[in-house]
C-alpha cells in the first residue's frame, strides 16, 4: 500500500494545481508569468508522476508475479489440505489469508489505473483555449502521455487490476474442480 499512496497524492496535487491554473486564466487581468510558472509546475508533476510509475513498473513487476504466484499455490494448496483433512481450521484460515492478499494486490493495481483516469480527467479539465498556442501543445503533449499511461503488470505479462482478479479465480476455481474429481 505504501507504493500506492504517492500516485494518488500525485493526482491529487494535481487536479489543486490544475485548478489554481484555471483560477489564473479566468481573471480579468491575466498574469502570464504566473500561467507561465503554473503550467510548469502541471508538467512537472506530471512527468514525475510518469517518472514514478514507470519506476514502479520496473522495480516490482517480477516481485509482484512471484508473489501473485505464491499466493495462487497456496491458495491451490490450502483447497488440497481441506480435501483430505476437511478439520483442518488452521488450513481455512491459511486459505482465507491467501484470498485476501490476492484481492489486496490486484486491487492496488485497480486504484493505479483508476487514478490515472482521474488524471486524465484533470488535463481534460484545464481550460485549454485560454491557454497561447505553444502552452496548448505542451498540453497536448500531456494529455497523449496520460493516454498511454504506464500501469502495474504481474511480471510483464497481464495488467494487475481487477478483471486479473477475476482471471485468477476462474483458473482457481478450475484447479479445485480437476482436484475435487481427483479426491472423489
Amino acid at each position: 500500500m505504501a507504493l500506492i499512496i504517492p500516485v494518488g497524492a500525485y493526482v491529487d496535487a494535481f487536479g489543486n494545481e490544475v485548478s489554481k491554473l484555471n483560477s489564473a486564466l479566468n481573471l480579468t487581468e491575466r498574469n502570464e508569468a504566473t500561467i507561465r510558472d503554473q503550467l510548469n509546475r502541471i508538467v512537472r508533476l506530471h512527468q514525475l508522476l510518469i517518472d514514478y510509475e514507470t519506476t514502479l513498473q520496473e522495480l516490482y513487476s517480477m516481485a509482484i508475479l512471484v508473489k501473485i504466484g505464491l499466493v495462487y499455490l497456496g491458495i491451490i494448496s490450502a483447497i488440497v489440505v481441506i480435501f483430505k483433512s476437511q478439520d483442518d481450521r488452521i488450513a481455512y484460515i491459511y486459505l482465507m489469508l491467501q484470498f485476501e492478499h490476492l484481492t489486496r494486490y490486484c486491487m492496488m493495481g485497480t486504484v493505479i489505473t483508476d487514478k490515472n483516469d482521474q488524471l486524465l480527467g484533470h488535463i481534460a479539465d484545464i481550460n485549454w483555449y485560454q491557454l497561447n498556442q505553444g502552452q496548448a501543445k505542451r498540453l497536448i503533449l500531456m494529455l497523449l502521455q496520460a493516454q498511454n499511461a504506464t500501469s502495474v503488470t504481474i511480471g510483464n505479462f497481464r495488467p494487475l487490476n481487477a478483471e486479473t482478479f477475476v482471471e485468477i479465480l476462474k483458473s482457481i476455481y478450475s484447479c479445485v474442480v480437476v482436484l475435487n474429481a481427483l479426491f472423489d
